[in-house]
């Protein structure tokens, strides 16, 4: 699918105790490498860091964030200022259970947006989202003036929120859309596997 998939894997791990989680694994795979299985449904695989000299991918573009300890936006920025695609599919590489028929869905009715994104309970899913490259001098005025939060641009941006019925016909919402951020959320993550193989 013509889309430029970006991996976001810049963040400091602080609540994995500084453990790059990116290189856990789940039912014998890396983090980082079930995320590239997932992004190979698209053209472009661009994967943003504030350490790239830890990942050497093949075929996958690694790049440094260009606004480094910015957040997530920055890193968002990051890739499409380097996506050689208008459309770019954004995700963290600490969402394992992320589906990607869900993120071409996203893709396929992002038309006429600046982003599409789940709103589910009055709640956002930014960083599991499209974003259009009509976004990148908006983010990027936004971080000159010291704003790191996405939601606090959304009412300049026309977005097309994705709700939970429709996100639920890929899969069930809370697992998809979950970070695994800390080392509880690991041995539930762990759990999920165990469920099923045993099943």
């Amino acid at each position: 699918m013509k889309a430029t998939a970006i991996i976001l894997a810049g963040g400091k791990s602080s609540r994995m105790k500084y453990k790059n989680k990116a290189f856990l694994e789940y039912e014998g795979k890396r983090f980082i490498d079930i995320a590239i299985g997932k992004a190979k449904v698209f053209d472009e695989i661009i994967i943003v860091s504030n350490t790239p000299e830890q990942y050497s991918m093949n075929n996958v573009m690694v790049v440094k964030d260009i606004i480094p300890d910015s957040g997530p936006m920055a890193g968002i920025l990051t890739g499409l200022k380097y996506s050689r695609n208008h459309v770019t599919v954004v995700f963290p590489c600490d969402t394992p259970l992320i589906n990607e028929e869900m993120l071409r869905y996203f893709v396929e009715i992002s038309s006429g947006y600046h982003a599409v994104m789940a709103k589910v309970d009055g709640f956002f899913q930014p960083l599991c989202a499209v974003y259009t490259k009509d976004c990148e001098e908006l983010f990027r005025n936004a971080l000159k003036n010291g704003e790191t939060k996405l939601p606090n641009l959304f009412d300049q941006m026309r977005i097309r929120y994705v709700s939970r019925e429709e996100i639920e016909e890929f899969g069930d919402y809370e697992s998809m859309f979950k970070n695994i951020n800390t080392k509880t959320d690991y041995e539930w993550l762990l759990r999920v596997s165990e469920r099923r193989n045993i099943i």
